[in-house]
């Protein structure tokens, strides 16, 4: 994530460096030098890494996974009056209640339909 942030402010620098240098460039030449260049390579350089960094970071992690996987065992569970169980549901609420110790099942459900 700090990765793609910095890309991103050195994205932000090279694009506000571009625009001052072409509006004080004096020959068209030089301006099209500073277009052609220095905004739209480094795009099509860091473009890839960027990408690659945002889908990587939307991934869910293995406990979000536990869960949404729950989710829908969760609204049976509560439909069921806490009949309901699942292998899914009961991975999610033991590794819920490793996190939150003093909480019910039924509170760790709602918080699993919540999610």
């Amino acid at each position: 994530m700090a990765v793609c942030l910095k890309i991103r402010q050195y994205l932000l620098v090279l694009l506000l460096i571009s625009s001052t240098i072409e509006s004080f460039a004096d020959t068209k030449e030089l301006k099209e030098y500073f277009a052609y260049f220095t905004l739209p390579s480094t795009i099509l350089t860091l473009a890839p890494f960027i990408m690659t960094n945002q889908a990587s970071q939307n991934e869910p992690n293995s406990d979000e996974k536990i869960v949404i996987n729950a989710k829908s065992d969760a609204y049976f569970y509560i439909a069921s009056d806490s009949n309901y169980r699942t292998p899914y549901l009961e991975k999610a609420l033991n590794m819920l209640k490793d996190k939150y110790p003093n909480t019910t099942d039924i509170e760790l459900v709602k918080a699993i339909i919540s999610y």
